[in-house]
């Protein structure tokens, strides 16, 4: 199991990265500097895709941090922009198989997810 911090800094770090984002989706021309912010993202539902991989524990600490609506929030995002970079489905893909990896195996995770995504994202 790792660390709350670890998961609380991502979970900070994915929340500014979702203002910036939302910056950039109001003014075009911010969607040409967003390269280096998708692959942030990416990264950080990388570790945090990996980090659910059965652990139970890891899967309810970062449910309970409010993940789950940041993470949807921010794929909604992703998914309205109009760009065609490599890094953007990167950061779609490891976002979602977060998403998976979180609700593997953990009913709770599972409805959570369901109430935050259902009927927009899924």
């Amino acid at each position: 199991m790792a660390e709350e911090s670890m998961f609380q800094s991502l979970l900070k770090i994915l929340t500014k990265a979702s203002c910036e984002m939302e910056l950039a989706c109001k003014d075009s021309m911010e969607l040409k500097t967003l390269d280096t912010c998708l692959l942030l993202i990416a990264e950080c539902f990388r570790c945090l895709r990996n980090a659910c991989v059965r652990c139970a524990k890891n899967q309810d600490v970062l449910r309970n941090l409010g993940l789950i609506e940041v993470s949807v929030h921010l794929i909604q995002l992703l998914h309205g922009l109009e760009v065609e970079q490599e890094s953007l489905l990167a950061a779609l893909r490891c976002s979602l198989q977060f998403l998976g990896n979180l609700a593997a195996g953990n009913g709770d995770s599972q409805s959570s997810i369901w109430k935050c995504a259902f009927p927009d994202l899924f």
